[in-house]
């Protein structure tokens, strides 16, 4: 059995996890949770086309493995795996090979991403391939010849990896750090990208980047999970030290139990990292939430064209909340105290 979560940021935090979660991890064969942190290191430079700069240390990290004692995939396909730089990549890639009871994918050479790893549970092989985007909406940096990133999703070679692999393994999991950061729903774009990896063999597709949970589509009996939400996310500073705020959405998710055998069995549960205890228990909400969200997927009920001026209008109204004159006139007066204050 194997547990599949969203975004993990330790930060510098001791995290607690209740009990039922606790023995639920630790009783799986492997837990694949996706790693959006860098290892601290004040000596390298911070990347600067983005506001937040994700670092973990060493004491809240080891905490973290003293609790979960599972074998770990982290997936580190994602946009904070560059908030260091290449230096940060080396670093943090090293430490995590240290410890024993950790694999690593998703990040390195342009020749190394295009690789899945590949995993044996329950007598059946899995194939697990990570991608990403340097989209504006993520920005993940790309893998090249010289330089570790990320296997863009838009490369048609995905499509042979699929076809590929499928011939030598039981299943082909996908997994995408993909989306708009705090819309409920995943874009048209990106279920047709979904519907194309499925047409070419996957058998699950399991997201995350959105920050928020989103719905399950099932296409030709195969599952998409297009984003689990934050594991545990504990809050940030941004750059500008202004104490990053998450509304309640943010701190909910899904973790997945998922038995891989004659066919994909998933039990489905839902979560929510309280921030002020520093700690993940059971959430009944966000597995009903997420499962209202999962009914504006069903092609059967909601047309694309209807679904599409749906997310259409709550895109809108996320936008506006951003970038509406008010917000803009705040920033401005902020950046100007900031400038007085700093002469």
């Amino acid at each position: 059995m194997m547990i599949f979560t969203g975004d993990l940021y330790i930060g510098d935090q001791i995290l607690e996890i209740e009990e039922s979660i606790l023995h639920q991890l630790n009783n799986s064969n492997i837990i694949v949770t996706n790693f959006e942190n860098v290892l601290e290191n004040q000596m390298y430079t911070k990347r600067a086309d983005k506001v937040s700069n994700l670092q973990f240390s060493k004491r809240s990290f080891d905490n973290y493995l003293n609790k979960v004692k599972s074998d770990i995939v982290f997936t580190l396909g994602n946009n904070h795996l560059n908030d260091l730089g290449q230096d940060g990549i080396d670093e943090t890639t090293s430490f995590l090979e240290d410890y024993k009871n950790i694999e690593i994918t998703g990040i390195g050479l342009v020749n190394d991403v295009i690789i899945p790893i590949i995993i044996e549970d329950n007598d059946k092989t899995i194939a697990i391939l990570c991608v990403s985007t340097d989209e504006p909406e993520v920005m993940s940096v790309l893998a090249t010849k010289e330089l570790m990133g990320v296997l863009d999703y838009n490369n048609e070679i995905i499509i042979d990896i699929i076809k590929q692999y499928k011939k030598t393994v039981d299943y082909f999991v996908v997994i995408p750090h993909w989306g708009r950061e705090y819309i409920d729903y995943p874009a048209v774009q990106l279920r047709n990208k979904a519907y194309n990896w499925i047409d070419a063999g996957a058998d699950l597709i399991i997201g995350h980047h959105p920050h928020v949970i989103q719905g399950k589509e099932q296409y030709k009996g195969r599952w998409i999970y297009y984003s689990l939400g934050n594991f545990i996310f504990p809050e940030f500073y941004s750059k500008y030290g202004v104490k990053h705020k998450w509304k309640e959405s943010s701190n909910q998710s899904i973790m997945l139990e998922i038995n891989f055998s004659d066919d994909i069995k998933i039990n489905e549960f839902g979560h929510i990292f309280k921030i002020k205890e520093n700690k993940l228990v059971r959430f009944k909400k966000s597995l009903e939430e997420f499962n209202l969200k999962s009914q504006m997927l069903d092609l059967s009920k909601v047309t694309v064209k209807r679904y599409y001026g749906i997310r259409e209008k709550i895109l809108y109204k996320l936008l506006h909340s951003k970038y509406s004159l008010l917000v803009s006139l705040k920033n401005t007066i902020f950046n100007k105290i900031k400038s007085m204050l700093q002469t």
